[in-house]
């Protein structure tokens, strides 16, 4: 019988396809995950302590800030292992896996951050009786919309939201009804699908600069884009092939049509192929099957605000480190106690 990892090592030098990775049940996934989480937060306390200057990848690139192209990756990533989820599994069984991996974990964090973080820290005598406390309770743990404020906290600070990263998960699930929907409809097939995706990505070229609703709403454009190019790597992954040569040309690509009108279709080439080359090609110790990323993602802007209300007047440098050492550990506990439990539940629903 064929052994996929024996391709990959006999290949090493020469190529490998995306599918022959996947296959052999080795990549960098969660460290991936992990490191974007922790840029998420990186790049979130500038905004958050207000510091001048921006970080490191805005002033390098000019063009995104590190959250930015974190979120990015986020999706990047989830349109890629979604699809081949919903490819691999009944709908059923999607669906409830889907559910598991996102829905709990929030809601412990929309409930502590509600009952536990607001009453300690609100300065509004009328927390309870407010429904701006039961608006953000009810829409953040369902994902009925975005609600970014508590009654009477984190008032004093430059930037009052109790958790700023909330927005993208209501986008992230919308995207696994429409993976689930273009299944239903038969449009995962190769040939279908590679059409659709081709045509949307030529379509919003020219049609998103000219529609105002849709430049107002660029970051969901953007992440759509991505989770739409995880996509098409999962359903093209036996003829995409991952080399350093492929590597040295998208960056090429992108210097040279840097701070050109079009390098943003550089930097989309650029950005994907990066991430699947580090997902799969650069043989690293594994994580395990231990998760951090959601964790830390879910936790990090209410822990920097916490951070910035204790140290006053702390700079982003200061703020990422103690907010990414506490996420960490609450991303761990979030793990082992609410996100490896349920998810240890997937196999009630086949």
């Amino acid at each position: 019988m064929h052994n996929p990892m024996n391709t990959i090592t006999s290949t090493r030098i020469v190529t490998a396809t995306v599918g022959e990775y996947f296959s052999s049940g080795r990549n960098n996934f969660h460290w991936l995950r992990l490191f974007a989480a922790l840029m998420v937060i990186y790049g979130h306390s500038y905004a958050i302590t207000k510091e001048a200057g921006g970080d490191l990848f805005l002033r390098l690139v000019r063009y995104r800030f590190a959250g930015g192209i974190a979120v990015e990756i986020f999706f990047l990533i989830s349109g890629f292992l979604i699809t081949a989820s919903m490819t691999r599994s009944s709908l059923a069984h999607y669906l409830w896996a889907r559910f598991l991996r996102i829905f709990p974990a929030l809601a412990v964090c929309i409930v502590l951050s509600t009952f536990v973080l607001g009453p300690l820290l609100s300065t509004d005598p009328d927390y309870w009786r407010e429904t701006g406390t039961w608006r953000y309770l009810y829409n953040n743990t369902l994902l009925f919309a975005t609600e970014y404020w508590l009654p009477g906290v984190f008032q004093q600070l430059p930037d009052k939201a109790i958790n700023g990263a909330l927005w993208s998960l209501i986008l992230e699930v919308r995207l696994y009804l429409v993976v689930a929907g273009l299944s239903l409809a038969g449009l995962l097939s190769r040939r279908f699908f590679n059409t659709f995706v081709i045509t949307s990505f030529v379509v919003a070229y020219f049609a998103v600069p000219q529609i105002a609703v849709l430049d107002r709403y660029s970051a969901w454009v953007s992440c759509t884009a991505f989770f739409a190019a995880g996509s098409f790597v999962w359903i093209n992954r036996d003829e995409i092939r991952l080399t350093t040569m492929g590597v040295v040309i998208v960056l090429l690509l992108a210097a040279a049509l840097h701070h050109s009108e079009h390098f943003f279709v550089a930097y989309f080439v650029a950005l994907t192929y990066l991430t699947f080359y580090l997902a799969f090609v650069p043989d690293i110790p594994r994580i395990g099957k231990r998760d951090l990323s959601y964790g830390v993602y879910l936790y990090g802007w209410p822990v920097q605000q916490c951070v910035l209300l204790s140290i006053p007047g702390s700079g982003a440098i200061t703020n990422t480190l103690i907010a990414s050492a506490a996420c960490l550990l609450l991303a761990c506990a979030s793990w082992e106690w609410i996100e490896r439990p349920c998810l240890n539940l997937k196999s009630l629903v086949r």
